[in-house]
C-alpha cells in the first residue's frame, strides 16, 4: 500500500483504554495499548509501558549510574546550551507569544482562570487546592532540597535572597523594589487606572473586601476548630476574636459567653472541667510566710497598685511585688482578673508593665518552680531582697576549665531553675577544687526561632552554687570562652519573670528591648515546652496546634516574655 507519510499520519484509529474501556482516538501509527487521560491522572501504567520504563531506567543506570537522564550534569548543560542557542535574545518575543496564546484561550483575566482551573483540578484529584498541601509531595520536595543543599538548606534560600537583593541593587539601585521611585510611580499609575487610588488599601471598598475575605476565611477555620472541640457558635455571624460570643458546649449544653481569644487559648467548659479554687493556695501561702520570715512587712492580695488587677504580695520598702501563679489556675482562662484583659496571652506581661509604670519590680513564680526548685527560688528571692549572707568568693581566685556532661547536668539540676540542658561547650569555675559555677554554650536552636550558624553561639545556661556569693565569675567564664573558641556573635535570653537582664548589660551585651512572649503546655503540675508538642503528621489538618492540645487535656500558660541580648565580636 503506497501511502505518503504525511497523509498516513493524519489518519486516526479508535483504541479502548486498557483499564476502563473508554474509547480514545490515536494516530494510525500510534500504540495498540493506550491509557485515557482519566486513568493517566490516577497514575495507571500499562504492563507493556512498565516494562519499557524499567528497561530504560536499567539501561541508564548501567551506562550513566542514574535512573533519570535529567540527573546528568552533562545532559542539563547541553540542554541549556541548546536552549540558549535557539532562544537567545528572544525572551521578550516568546513571553509576548505565550501571553497572547493564553489571552486567546482564556481571555484577559487568564491568570485568574488558570489558577481556578488548577485549584479545581487539584481538588478533584487530591482534595486540596495546592500540591504542597499534599504530605507526600511536601516531603518529596523537602527531601530533594535536603539532598541538594544539606540539612541547612534554608541557607540556600538565604543565598537566593542575597542574589535577589544584589540584582535589585544592580538594576534599580535599591535593595527593595518598593523603594525605587520608578517602580513606585509605575505601581501608583496602575492602581490609579484600576482602582482610582495610588494604593489599593486607600479605597474603602477594597478595604472592606479584604476585611470580609479575611473574616470568611477565619470563620471557616474557627467553625472547624469548634466542631473538633465539640462546641458550637450560638449567635452567628462571627464578628472578631475579641468579641464576647456565646458558645455552646454540646456535651452538657452549657452556654459559655467568651471571646474566641479565650476559647483558642484553652478555656474549657466549667461544667465538664470544674475548677478547684484552692488548687494553688498552699504554695502561695508558703511564699508569703517565707517573705515574712525574712523580716519584711507585706501587703497581701493588693488591688490598689495596678487596679483592677490583683498582686499576691507587695513589699513597699523594696518596691517589689511577687506573683505566685498556680499552673492550673493561670492556665484555664477563667481567672477572676482575666476579664480586664482582652488578650489572655498578654495577661502576665501586662501586669509586669503596669508595675514598672509604678516603679515596682514584679517577680512571677510558677507553681512548679516552688514545688520542684524551692531552694533555688528562695535563694533568688534572698538575692533580690539583698538579705543573702552567703560566703564570698572572688571570681579571680577561681580556675576555669571544661567539664563533662554528667557533672554539668548534675550542677544545673541543683542550682539552675531550668535544670539541665543540651550544650556543646560546658565550662566550670572551681574554687579549691570545688565546682562553684557553670556556664554553657550551644548552637542556635530551631525551637527558639534560630538556626545553626558558624561562629554564632547561644549562652544557654549560667548559674552558681547559691551558698556562695562570687562577684566577677560570669565575666571570667565568658572571657575564657571568648579567648578559647571561635565566635562572631553570642546571644542569650533574660527571663523577665525574674530579671531585666542587668547581668547581660554588665557583660557588654545589647538588647532590642522587644519582649518575646513564650508559652508552655501544662499537665499534671508539669510545664512542657511547646516544641515538644508541635503538630505532627498524624494530627488533623486545619486545626491549630493549641486547639489540638487543649482537646487532649493540656492547658496553655503564657509568661512575661524574654529579652534577647546579643554580643558581637568587634576584633
Amino acid at each position: 500500500m503506497n501511502i505518503d507519510d504525511e497523509n498516513y499520519n493524519k489518519k486516526i484509529k479508535i483504541i479502548k483504554c486498557y483499564f476502563c474501556n473508554n474509547e480514545v482516538e490515536v494516530k494510525l501509527k500510534g500504540p495498540n495499548e493506550i491509557v485515557c487521560n482519566e486513568c493517566k491522572n490516577k497514575g495507571l501504567i500499562t504492563p507493556k509501558n512498565k516494562i519499557a520504563i524499567e528497561k530504560m531506567r536499567n539501561t541508564l543506570k548501567e551506562k550513566y549510574g542514574v535512573n533519570n537522564i535529567s540527573k546528568l550534569e552533562s545532559v542539563n548543560k547541553k540542554r541549556a546550551e541548546s536552549y540558549l542557542k535557539t532562544y537567545k535574545n528572544k525572551g521578550k518575543e516568546i513571553l509576548e507569544k505565550q501571553i497572547k496564546t493564553k489571552e486567546e484561550r482564556y481571555g484577559k483575566e487568564w491568570k485568574k482562570v488558570i489558577n481556578k482551573l488548577s485549584e479545581e483540578g487539584m481538588l478533584k484529584k487530591h482534595g486540596v487546592k495546592r500540591s504542597l498541601q499534599i504530605k507526600e509531595i511536601f516531603e518529596k520536595q523537602k527531601n530533594t532540597m535536603i539532598d541538594r543543599y544539606g540539612e541547612c538548606y534554608t541557607m540556600y534560600v538565604d543565598e537566593l535572597k542575597d542574589r535577589q537583593k544584589n540584582s535589585f541593587i544592580k538594576n534599580l539601585g535599591v535593595t527593595n523594589p518598593l523603594k525605587s521611585d520608578s517602580i513606585k510611580k509605575k505601581i501608583n499609575d496602575t492602581n490609579l487606572k484600576k482602582y482610582g487610588v495610588k494604593w489599593p488599601t486607600e479605597s474603602l471598598s477594597i478595604r472592606e473586601k479584604i476585611k470580609q475575605t479575611y473574616l470568611n476565611n477565619f470563620t471557616n477555620k474557627m467553625l472547624l476548630a469548634l466542631d473538633y472541640l465539640n462546641y458550637e457558635l450560638v449567635d452567628p455571624p462571627y464578628r472578631h476574636a475579641g468579641y464576647n460570643h456565646k458558645f455552646k458546649c454540646k456535651t452538657c449544653n452549657f452556654i459559655i459567653e467568651k471571646c474566641w481569644n479565650y476559647i483558642q487559648q484553652g478555656f474549657l467548659c466549667p461544667i465538664c472541667y470544674p475548677r478547684n479554687p484552692s488548687y494553688s493556695s498552699v504554695g502561695e501561702n508558703q511564699v508569703k510566710e517565707y517573705i515574712k520570715l525574712l523580716g519584711f512587712q507585706t501587703i497581701q492580695n493588693d488591688r490598689s497598685l495596678i487596679y483592677p488587677f490583683e498582686l499576691d504580695i507587695l513589699i513597699p520598702s523594696k518596691k517589689l511585688a511577687i506573683e505566685y501563679n498556680g499552673l492550673y489556675y493561670h492556665t484555664i482562662n477563667n481567672h477572676e482578673n482575666m476579664k480586664y484583659c482582652n488578650d489572655p496571652r498578654r495577661y502576665h506581661v501586662n501586669k509586669l508593665n503596669l508595675c514598672k509604670e509604678k516603679d515596682y519590680t514584679l517577680i512571677t513564680i510558677f507553681e512548679d518552680e516552688w514545688i520542684y526548685k524551692k531552694d533555688i527560688v528562695k535563694s533568688r528571692l534572698k538575692h533580690i531582697l539583698n538579705v543573702s549572707n552567703n560566703q564570698k568568693i572572688h571570681g579571680r581566685k577561681c580556675i576555669i576549665k571544661e567539664i563533662d556532661s554528667k557533672t554539668k547536668n548534675e550542677f544545673l539540676n541543683k542550682y539552675h531553675i531550668q535544670g539541665r540542658d543540651n550544650s556543646t561547650i560546658k565550662l566550670g569555675a572551681f574554687y579549691n577544687d570545688e565546682l562553684v559555677s557553670v556556664m554553657t554554650f550551644s548552637y542556635g536552636n530551631i525551637s527558639k526561632g534560630s538556626k545553626k550558624e558558624n561562629g554564632v553561639w547561644e549562652l544557654n545556661r549560667f548559674c552558681s552554687n547559691y551558698n556562695y556569693h562570687i562577684p566577677g565569675i560570669a565575666s571570667k567564664l565568658l572571657e575564657y570562652f571568648k579567648r578559647n573558641y571561635e565566635w562572631e556573635k553570642i546571644f542569650s535570653y533574660a527571663d523577665l519573670r525574674w530579671s531585666n537582664g542587668n547581668l547581660y548589660f554588665k557583660l557588654g551585651f545589647q538588647t532590642d528591648n522587644i519582649k518575646r512572649l513564650n508559652y508552655w503546655y501544662v499537665k499534671d503540675l508539669k510545664r512542657i515546652h511547646r516544641f515538644q508538642l508541635k503538630k505532627n503528621q498524624n494530627d488533623p489538618k486545619g486545626i491549630s496546634e493549641q486547639i489540638l492540645r487543649t482537646k487532649e487535656g493540656y492547658g496553655i500558660l503564657w509568661d512575661c516574655g524574654n529579652l534577647k541580648f546579643i554580643l558581637k565580636n568587634r576584633s
